[in-house]
């Protein structure tokens, strides 16, 4: 299955009787120098001194720092509110699937609430995004006719088709958000 990289979401194909699904970061939102080589350089630092427990320890210390130290900025966030409100008449459902652990839901609903003042779809917090989607699609009293996963990283949307192959994805092209960051 061919896989589009969007930047925009209005470059995604509508849908009807379905369901969204959002990553959060570097997808909804970015964060000032939080990117993928700051993700890989920091980790492979932390792995060249330590076992990998304790690097990945270390680097969810780091990132709760970096996002706990700034407010983030959206991406397209007129591009959401336009699926927001075809969703409301297609009958479709938004939600969030981010690999942020549970412990960050305090701070994930605050950034949400930052970024969209009223925001109130639900979050589902995993790293396991292609397992979390099928438990989420298998629980709900909703059968939906497509899903849409929105993600930013191809790991993660390869997870997603693994176990939901069914699912139309989309990769996040957060870079232009990242280099405009003061200007948004």
């Amino acid at each position: 299955m061919m896989i589009k990289t969007i930047n925009k979401f209005s470059e995604m194909l509508p849908i009807n009787n379905g369901l969204y699904v959002f990553d959060i970061d570097e997808t909804f939102m970015v964060f000032q120098g939080i990117t993928d080589q700051w993700w890989e350089k920091e980790y492979n630092a932390l792995l060249g001194r330590y076992p990998k427990e304790k690097a990945e320890r270390l680097m969810d210390e780091k990132f709760l720092k970096k996002i706990s130290s700034g407010n983030p900025k959206p991406t397209d966030l007129n591009g959401f509110k336009d699926i927001e409100k075809r969703s409301k008449l297609l009958n479709n459902d938004i939600i969030f699937l981010t690999a942020r652990t549970e412990d960050y839901r305090e701070i994930t609903m605050k950034q949400l609430e930052y970024i969209y003042p009223g925001i109130n779809y639900p979050i589902y917090f995993s790293s396991e995004k292609g397992k979390a989607l099928k438990e989420i699609i298998n629980k709900s009293d909703k059968t939906y006719e497509e899903v849409v996963f929105v993600d930013d990283k191809d790991y993660n949307i390869n997870d997603v088709l693994m176990d939901n192959p069914e699912t139309r994805c989309y990769l996040f092209d957060y870079r232009e958000y990242i280099h405009n960051f003061n200007n948004l």
